[in-house]
């Protein structure tokens, strides 16, 4: 499965935190890649690097980035518990990252088959949906972000039914 090493990491740290609490804005698409955009700009440069580093000191990294910026109850606000933020920001960024990866027009590594795409949303979108209302709505909010905050055209080949049709309103 072609993905982010970074998504899948931080879908386990989430995972190890237990469920997320369901923020009062977790259907409002603007607020959503809103606070996508401030994960992209403050806690990513913490742990993205351009030269390779061992697992565990990524996992680390990436961990203490979404530590300290859960730490400011403006990261994810009506959430009043760090803990709980920094679950549900993982989990919102990865929905929405991740399916904004896979439903990009092409990726520094190449473009997405359709079967990729539908692969990808069968195995990973619509299990880790229907457990989990913030990661759902990353995934819902995913083409918003895309057109919207990155100002990059997708490919919605392969995306199933109902996602396709949500996206195709955006």
């Amino acid at each position: 499965m072609s993905g982010d090493a970074s998504l899948i990491v931080a879908l386990k740290i989430a995972g190890d935190l237990g469920q997320a609490p369901e923020p009062p804005w977790v259907g409002d698409v603007d607020k959503s890649i809103h606070l996508v955009q401030l994960i992209q700009e403050k806690a990513s440069p913490k742990f993205v690097r351009g030269e390779p580093m061992p697992m565990l000191e990524f996992c680390q990294r990436l961990d203490a980035a979404f530590a300290d910026w859960a730490s400011d109850p403006m990261s994810a606000p009506g959430i009043d518990s760090i803990t709980d933020r920094k679950n549900v920001l993982l989990r919102l960024w990865a929905g929405c990252v991740w399916t904004g990866k896979m439903i990009a027009l092409g990726t520094k590594s190449g473009d997405t088959s359709p079967e990729d795409r539908a692969a990808f949303f069968r195995d990973w979108v619509v299990p880790w949906s229907s457990g989990c209302k913030v990661y759902a709505a990353g995934a819902l909010h995913a083409c918003a972000w895309k057109k919207k905050a990155l100002r990059e055209p997708v490919c919605l080949d392969g995306v199933p039914e109902p996602w396709k049709a949500h996206y195709q309103l955006v």
